[in-house]
């Protein structure tokens, strides 16, 4: 009993837990089959709302979550973003239905979904774009970088995500994903999808079905997309997957890919309207025959920053069949047709070459075949009109060429030719025939190595040869420049300019290296112009080497040497080229030079008048910047500096002072104008500050100059560079802040006329002044230039505690220019004479002030004519007709006047007075000339005449108030000269003739005697 009793109480245990348990189960299967109804519960679908953001790190919103058995998973208004913005997806309604079991094995299973009215916004990083597109350019066959290439944008783990997918199939129903950049600027949309997008489990065929529309900015267009795949577990390898593909689009306007041309780094966009068809077919990773179609119509390609802003393409249309293997691109038919071109290329391609090497090694099976034609009338006409040359038209012409591949032991052979034929057109009113160019190009590959074998240009006016190996090929080449300039007239302007001579061009081009060395040899060159330029040279020697550096973005000249009888010699020491778009293109420039110009006919007019020859020598430097604006360049050059400039040889070298030049100026080559605020000229005592300075060249028979500038001088910096240039006692102060303008128009065909219409004012000033006895008080001399004709209006100058008075006018026109006196007046007004002063005057003017000392006294000069040439020989050929006078003059007698103070017999030891009486001077082809001059020397008159040249040299006399009574010298009576003595010596160191005085005297009383005696006797 006891053991049945037991039992009994271990079976009512054991059905209490059944009956637990079976409790347990039912909640828990209630629970089950109630799930959808709790999960849409609201506050319970919030919970699970906010697993979904914990597991995700998305941000999920939505209206209501509804889950049913049967129905799967239903929300609506859902709004789902990622916390970076990258992605962004709202829609209307999503209805997903998924496997439970394939979740449980962390895999993705939808069986059914349904997207209706969604909006996805995918956001990118451009930065990172770039980055990941030069890891796909670099690729091969295996894409595996497009993970790289997507992860840029939506994140590294989302295709690790996507490969989770076993089954995929969604319903889209008006869904749009629209393209943005971080500036939320729209880049590409697809929008108003339909269809359906099916993915299977791999080895099983996937696919998608779908129309909508592409927009994009004005763009908006029609798609279809269908595409069957299969594939290998790997989603993101093409190996193992199988393809069909066709993709098509209607009435695409090009101008909306103006954003994704600007991504991909294209300074480029097109427009127009387009139409494209694209069957691709693959099969475990290879292509089968595929095939791209694009047809256009008005095609035309923008490029905003290149010479041409854009070239019309027309109705173009472009086809491309190939298919691939293990090995090869095998290109079908590549083909291309417009309404001025046609391109066609077939042929084979190794999948992996990374260099022409590599494709035409004696291993390789490449093959190519190809030809272009280009109709160059039509090609012209697509041009727009600002672009166009308007004194040119090209009636017909046509560039032809081939390509194609040879086999040459155990290489190939590249063969590429071109020919320009038949071009015939008009310039400026001529008729106009191009001879024919022909190119050919042989490439071959030796020992690795690339040759050209070579590339030949041969035209009518010379032939250039370039053969080697690709990383070190030589070139030679001979050039007729008569023949050159004929054929390139009609579309290089060389105005009046002619061109002979002959060059010949040898070098080195080291391509890997971007570096180019090379030698010019051009014999009897000749180039001259109807404007008077001449130049003749027998020989010019001219070597040049340059270096590019793709990294810093600079140009190097690395050396530059040229010799030339007519231009000198150049030479260079350092030299570059900035051309780093991002930044201003600037060059810098440090040449040596000597023996410019020496023989440069056109500028011997200059230098003449400068009485130097034209033989320049230096140092010459610059650092300039290029900023490019759309229609204009700002030219900004810090530092342009001449030092040790030099006139003449060596035996007759003069130096000038260093000066430099700086500058901001604006060009404008297609209005044809530069201008410029900042323009200045410096030196250390002079500054030449140019501001709102023009030149209007736009029109050729009316150039325009027109400048303001300020004039700022330091005549104390200027006094010891005169002083040491001249040799002269030199002396000056003061600084000056003058302005000044200049002005002025001319013909290209006559550059005179820049002088017939000048016009300019401007003004000189000191406040002293200093320069062989003549010591000036401050002042300013007005200057104006009115139509070539010079004016310096009546302004008079204190000097020596008297007064210069002048007024001056030229012809700047006239050749000699000619400074001439405006009016007769009193130039000269009680100006103080001094000992220096005395030997100016003396040298040019009476020779009695010779030698003179301790001088005191004034002088006046009244003119009635003076005329100045501005040439070498000015005093030869200056002219004056004047009247001067002196008042009561105190000096130690000295050369002239001690011998007068002899012959009077009175002392030269002390001082004395003279005064020299008014009397008519004139000056005409370098002769001074005097009549009757008389000179008062302590009460007793002295008469001079006769004349002095400007070479110092004399033919002068002077008549004496004395007489010989027997052997005694008497003083005649007042107004009377008995005695007439010759002037010797010269102008500086003159003297009175009187040896034979005494001894005529002596024959004189003999005679008188003898006559007197003889009378006597007959008598």
């Amino acid at each position: 009993m006891a053991k049945t009793h037991k039992k009994n109480k271990g079976n009512k245990k054991k059905g209490a837990f059944f009956k637990i348990a079976g409790i347990a189960a039912g909640v828990v299967l209630l629970l089950i089959v109630f799930s959808p109804l709790i999960i849409s519960f609201g506050p319970v679908s919030s919970l699970a709302v906010g697993f979904a953001e914990s597991k995700t790190g998305f941000e999920i919103e939505l209206s209501q979550l509804r889950v049913s058995w049967t129905k799967g998973i239903m929300m609506y208004d859902v709004h789902f973003k990622d916390p970076e913005g990258k992605i962004d997806f709202k829609a209307d309604k999503f209805f997903i239905h998924p496997s439970l079991t394939a979740l449980v094995r962390k895999e993705l299973d939808v069986k059914k979904c349904l997207l209706e009215g969604s909006e996805t916004t995918l956001k990118i990083d451009k930065a990172e774009l770039k980055k990941a597109s030069e890891t796909a350019r670099a690729g091969s066959s295996d894409i595996s970088y497009a993970r790289d290439y997507a992860s840029a944008s939506l994140g590294p783990d989302f295709f690790t995500a996507l490969n989770s997918v076993k089954r995929f199939r969604i319903n889209l129903n008006d869904c749009a994903v629209s393209l943005i950049d971080a500036e939320e600027s729209e880049l590409l949309q697809l929008s108003s999808l339909q269809g359906r997008i099916k993915l299977n489990p791999p080895g099983q065929t996937s696919g998608a079905d779908l129309v909508g529309r592409l927009e994009q900015g004005e763009s908006n267009a029609p798609l279809k997309f269908f595409a069957l795949v299969k594939r290998k577990p790997s989603l993101l390898s093409l190996k193992g997957i199988s393809a069909k593909i066709d993709a098509a689009v209607q009435r695409l306007q090009l101008e909306g890919l103006k954003p994704l041309m600007e991504l991909g780094g294209q300074d480029f966009n097109l427009q127009g309207v387009t139409d494209a068809e694209i069957a691709l077919s693959a099969e475990e990773g290879m292509f089968k025959e595929s095939q791209v179609k694009l047809k256009s119509e008005g095609l035309t390609a923008a490029f905003p920053r290149r010479s041409f802003e854009e070239v019309r393409f027309g109705d173009t249309s472009l086809k491309l069949v190939f298919k691939t293997d293990e090995s090869f691109v095998d290109i079908m038919d590549l083909s291309c047709q417009s309404g001025f071109f046609d391109f066609n290329l077939t042929g084979q391609i190794p999948k992996t070459f990374t260099s022409l090497v590599e494709m035409m090694n004696g291993k390789s099976e490449a093959e190519l075949e190809g030809f272009f034609n280009l109709d160059m009338p039509k090609a012209f006409g697509r041009l727009p009109e600002e672009n166009k040359n308007q004194n040119f038209d090209l009636e017909s012409g046509k560039i032809a060429g081939r390509i194609s591949t040879e086999s040459l032991g155990e290489g190939k052979i590249l063969l590429a030719n071109l020919n320009m034929v038949d071009f015939e057109g008009i310039a400026g009113g001529k008729n106009l025939t191009l001879s024919p160019v022909k190119l050919n190009c042989e490439i071959i590959s030796r020992n690795q190595r690339l040759w050209i074998d070579p590339i030949e240009i041969v035209s009518g006016f010379g032939k250039i040869r370039c053969s080697g190996p690709y990383n070190d090929m030589t070139f030679n080449g001979t050039i007729n420049l008569k023949d050159l300039q004929n054929e390139l007239s009609g579309f290089v302007e060389f105005g009046e300019y002619k061109l002979s001579g002959e060059a010949n061009i040898i070098g080195d081009v080291l391509p890997e290296n971007k570096i180019l060395n090379g030698a010019v040899q051009v014999k009897d060159f000749v180039l001259d112009n109807s404007y008077g330029m001449k130049w003749i040279d027998p020989f010019i020697d001219l070597t040049f080497g340059f270096k590019n550096e793709p990294i810093e973005k600079k140009l190097w000249l690395t050396s530059l040497y040229l010799k030339s009888d007519y231009l000198g010699e150049y030479e260079l020491l350092q030299g570059y080229f900035d051309y780093d778009p991002k930044s201003s293109e600037q060059f810098v420039m440090l040449f040596n030079y000597k023996n410019l110009f020496e023989r440069a006919e056109y500028l011997l007019t200059l230098f003449e008048a400068l009485d130097k020859p034209a033989n320049l020598s230096g140092r010459y430097s610059t650092t300039t910047k290029i900023i490019k604006y759309e229609d204009e360049i700002r030219i900004i050059t810090d530092d342009m500096s001449f030092q040790e400039v030099a006139f003449g040889g060596e035996d007759n070298k003069n130096e000038i002072t260093d000066f430099s030049i700086s500058s901001n100026m604006l060009w404008q080559p297609e209005s044809r104008k530069l201008a410029s605020e900042d323009f200045e000229v410096k030196n250390e005592w002079l500054t030449l500050d140019f501001s709102d300075l023009l030149l209007d060249y736009s029109d050729e028979s009316n150039i325009v100059f027109d400048s303001v500038l300020q004039t700022v001088y330091d005549l104390d910096f200027m006094e010891l560079y005169l002083t040491e240039k001249t040799g002269q006692d030199f002396k000056a102060s003061g600084k000056r802040s003058l302005p000044a303008s200049l002005s002025t128009s001319f013909s290209l065909e006559n550059p005179q006329e820049a002088v017939d219409n000048l016009n300019s004012q401007f003004q000189l000033g000191f406040d002293s002044l200093y320069y062989k006895g003549l010591s000036f008080e401050e002042s300013n001399v007005k200057f104006q230039v009115e139509d070539g004709f010079l004016t310096v209006p009546k302004t008079s100058i204190g000097v020596n505690k008297g007064s210069l008075n002048i007024a001056f006018e030229a012809d700047l026109t006239e050749s000699p220019v000619v400074l001439k006196l405006s009016e007769g007046m009193k130039v000269l007004d009680k100006v103080e004479i001094n000992e220096v002063l005395a030997g100016q005057l003396a040298a040019y003017g009476n020779p009695v002030f010779s030698d003179s000392m301790d001088c005191s006294g004034s002088v006046d000069l009244y003119c009635d004519k003076l005329e100045v040439p501005l040439s070498k020989n000015a005093a030869e050929t200056a002219e004056l007709k004047a009247a001067a006078e002196s008042s009561q003059i105190r000096a130690q007698p000295a050369g002239i006047l001690r011998q007068l103070m002899q012959i009077m017999g009175e002392s030269s030891n002390s001082l004395v007075d003279y005064r020299l009486h008014p009397v008519d001077l004139q000056l005409k082809d370098g002769i001074f000339t005097y009549d009757n001059m008389i000179l008062e020397v302590d009460g007793k008159e002295f008469k001079f005449n006769g004349n002095i040249k400007t070479d110092g040299t004399m033919n002068m006399e002077i008549a004496i108030p004395y007489r010989f009574e027997g052997l005694d010298l008497v003083e005649t009576q007042s107004g009377e000269f008995g005695i007439t003595l010759p002037l010797t010596g010269n102008a500086k160191n003159p003297e009175i003739d009187t040896k034979n005085l005494l001894q005529k005297n002596t024959e004189s009383i003999i005679k008188s005697g003898l006559q007197e005696g003889l009378k006597r006797l007959l008598d």
